[in-house]
């Protein structure tokens, strides 16, 4: 994320986009295997201090 918005001057909007520019390989997954979901993430980095106000 962090990344994308350095790059971009913007959150990303999906995985796809930021596999697009190069910042992601691959969808990230959850400690069970499955695939992370783009939202479950934003939660996650906002919780952990990311900068709503870039949004």
């Amino acid at each position: 994320m962090d990344q994308f918005e350095r790059k971009f001057r913007r959150p990303p909007n999906d995985w796809q986009e930021m596999m697009d520019a190069k910042v992601l390989a691959e969808i990230p997954k959850r400690k069970d295997g499955e695939a992370l979901e783009f939202t479950e993430f934003i939660e996650f980095y906002f919780h952990r201090g990311g900068n709503p106000q870039k949004r």
